[in-house]
């Protein structure tokens, strides 16, 4: 028999209530629930309700405290906060979990419910734009002040008032500026003695900028103050050149810009009222020598007119200023012998293959510079291949050799090996030797190998080749080839044998385990309950050194694998069948193809099926009503209850009905003599009265708890 519930159990059951023996009425249980919001707050729930009056004592078994647990986070999205530069950039907007679950009595029940749609946030900072097209994110322009912002953004959960946040910051921008430019002038920037007047017609700078580098430039000006240099002087933009009476002068006008470097202009004045007219003119202007050099006499006349105040005095003779090789090699001409008729001119011997020109520029004060040109023949240069050596041994001062050279072995984890090479040419000048020339080599290199060439000695050249870890698991041979370059097209060969890798790799469950290529876990309990952990270590070594470079693999879907290498995890999922199950996890050693293997045997689940059918085995209800006809049923078949534990048929025995009205309305629906599911019901109902019938029964599986409700509905007779 059912116990009635006393406040005091029906505190220890559901933690609400009063510490008395005392029995309440549905009234005085319900009325826990004034005030509350059954969303937020824990409040009571009496099965089968409607059984009860509101004066009535409530069996024990009926009285339950339903409360919502809610959660609120970040998911594996990770929380969307950001720092931006001042340049800006696209940040991921992140995902959240916002989910509640139904607690019966304290105990978590499979209602659940996403609350995804009912979470409102605070604005988004007006710096930023966001783009849902394709979830790109949120998109921070480049920031074009001197000021840092940021903003914190809170998200609310509907009901419980949960909160989490992300704030949103970028680093203040700065003015990347350009060179200033300059835009200084004066009308007039030469004067006669007598003086003038000069005008100021421009005295600005500009610059350009842009915000951190990037985007649209801007320009900001300067304007300068001007002043000059005495005794010349300025008003506004109009500078005055006095007279002069004496030597040539210049006078200096300074633009004085606040930030902007200050610029000048020279203004000349020249002296008083003697003047000058020079003349200056050579013979020949042309002159061809042989590829061996010579020598030969240059006349040069230079004289000048004296003028005292515009009138012509007098024609004087003098000596040119200078004589200067404005092209061609100047240590290759010797001017000598110089005197007011001329000079002497030697050309050294040409050590080219091609003809050469001179460029001699005379100069005479004011004069118009007159030039002298020399053209001179080619010489006969020669590289005979006699004189060409290009060769390689593995040691500096012997065994020097054409062929192919074999310079050693190096060990699979790499390592330096060097050899030498000599490389020269000959250089021949009109048939004599002039000199020899050091040619230092060029090479390629197989993919991921380095050199060093480092000239040790005259034409004596170290090669250091660098060659790195091995990564296979297999000796090789690398072919290097050298090179003398310069257009001499000759080649040499050098041989590198690598020895193999070696690699180990093995599993083990503690560190103090045997290494193995296989593991078994047995017992893997069928939930997924993340407390359940046992590691894998890896051993993994190449050439003795720790070799991260391992990936992971299952054969089975409900083993998943993440990541890769040192970081990689599994998870083993929750095993909703009632069997047994196993996976296999593969560690697989890059490089070498070396494998171990991990042997996961997860119990069976724990499954139990609780359900209606319609009378054909349609459907899967638990809740199922049935319509009868007015006129009333005879032995027929309306519905299955269908009862499994781990896929096996429960007994009569493994369920139980918790609430009966439709046979207490003597509407006849009765379960048939079924000694294990399927539990089939039968109807024989009589013809209804004048008003409708409706009634419902209650079956409960006794091992899981839950339960399903048929009810039949009878229209009333017309």
């Amino acid at each position: 028999m059912a116990e009635i519930a006393t406040w005091s159990a029906i505190l220890n059951k559901t933690g609400l209530g009063k510490t008395s023996n005392e029995c309440p009425t549905k009234a005085e249980l319900l009325a826990l629930n004034n005030g509350k919001d059954s969303n937020v707050d824990k409040v009571i729930v009496i099965s089968n309700a409607a059984s009860y009056g509101n004066n009535e004592c409530v069996k024990l078994e009926d009285i339950n405290a339903e409360q919502w647990i809610y959660t609120f986070q970040w998911d594996q999205n990770g929380n969307p906060s950001f720092n931006a530069p001042a340049t800006g950039g696209t940040y991921p907007f992140g995902s959240y979990a916002s989910n509640r679950v139904k607690q019966v009595n304290g105990v978590n029940t499979t209602i659940s419910q996403s609350l995804a749609n009912d979470v409102t946030k605070t604005s988004e900072g007006s710096w930023y734009t966001t783009d849902y097209d394709g979830n790109k994110g949120r998109i921070v322009p480049n920031n074009t002040s001197t000021n840092s912002k940021s903003i914190t953004v809170t998200w609310t959960q509907k009901y419980s008032g949960k909160t989490i946040q992300a704030t949103f910051t970028q680093a203040a921008g700065r003015k990347v500026y350009s060179s200033w430019s300059y835009n200084c002038r004066v009308d007039k920037t030469s004067f006669s003695y007598s003086g003038g007047q000069s005008n100021v017609t421009a005295k600005s700078a500009s610059r350009t900028y842009t915000w951190n580098g990037q985007g649209s430039s801007y320009t900001e000006s300067e304007t300068a103050t001007v002043r000059v240099s005495s005794p010349a002087s300025i008003s506004g933009n109009s500078i005055s050149i006095p007279s002069n009476s004496g030597s040539a002068r210049n006078f200096t006008v300074t633009f004085d810009f606040p930030t902007a470097t200050d610029q000048t202009i020279s203004i000349s004045q020249e002296g008083g009222q003697v003047t000058y007219v020079d003349h200056l003119s050579i013979s020949p202007t042309t002159k061809n020598v042989p590829g061996t050099g010579s020598g030969f006499r240059l006349t040069v006349n230079a004289n000048y007119d004296k003028y005292i105040n515009g009138t012509y005095v007098e024609n004087v003779s003098s000596t040119y200023t200078s004589a200067e090789v404005v092209e061609g090699t100047s240590s290759d001409i010797t001017i000598s012998g110089k005197n007011s008729s001329g000079c002497s001119i030697s050309v050294a011997p040409n050590p080219n293959s091609s003809p050469r020109t001179f460029k001699i520029k005379f100069t005479y004060d004011t004069a118009t510079p007159v030039y002298l040109i020399i053209t001179q023949n080619s010489a006969e240069v020669t590289y005979p291949s006699s004189g060409i050596v290009f060769e390689h041994s593995t040691q500096q001062n012997s065994g020097y050799k054409t062929s192919t050279l074999s310079i050693g072995t190096v060990e699979g984890k790499g390592g330096n090996i060097s050899f030498y090479i000599k490389s020269y040419r000959s250089r021949y000048v009109n048939g004599s030797l002039s000199s020899t020339e050091a040619i230092k080599p060029t090479l390629i290199l197989p993919s991921g190998v380095t050199e060093t060439i480092t000239n040790v000695s005259g034409y004596y050249f170290k090669v250091t080749i660098t060659i790195p870890e091995h990564s296979k698991p297999a000796s090789r041979t690398l072919t290097i080839r050298a090179n003398q370059p310069n257009g001499l097209d000759r080649e040499l060969v050098q041989t590198v044998q690598q020895s193999a890798s070696t690699y180990e790799f093995g599993i083990r469950e503690n560190s103090g385990d045997s290494l193995s290529t296989s593991l078994t876990y047995f017992g893997w309990p069928s939930s997924s309950d993340s407390s359940y952990n046992r590691p894998v270590r890896v051993y993994s070594r190449k050439n003795g050194n720790q070799f991260l470079n391992w990936a992971l693999s299952s054969n089975a879907d409900w083993i998943t694998i993440s990541g890769s290498g040192a970081g990689a995890t599994y998870k083993v999922a929750t095993n909703n069948s009632s069997s047994s199950r196993t996976g296999i996890i593969t560690f697989t050693q890059g490089e070498s193809n070396k494998t171990c293997t991990l042997t996961i045997v997860q119990e069976a689940g724990d499954v139990y099926e609780f359900y209606i059918t319609d009378s054909n085995g349609n459907g899967h209800y638990t809740d199922f009503t049935f319509s009868a006809p007015s006129n009333g049923l005879v032995n027929k078949p309306v519905l299955n209850i269908i009862a499994t534990h781990n896929g096996s048929p429960l007994s009569a025995d493994d369920i139980e009905g918790v609430h009966s009205e439709i046979t207490e309305k003597l509407m006849g629906l009765v379960m048939t003599l079924d000694s294990q599911s399927p539990f089939k019901f039968t109807a024989n109902i009589t013809e209804s009265g004048d008003t409708e019938r409706t009634g419902a029964d209650t079956y409960r599986q006794k091992a899981s708890g839950k339960t399903v409700i048929f009810r039949c509905l009878q229209k009333a007779k017309k």
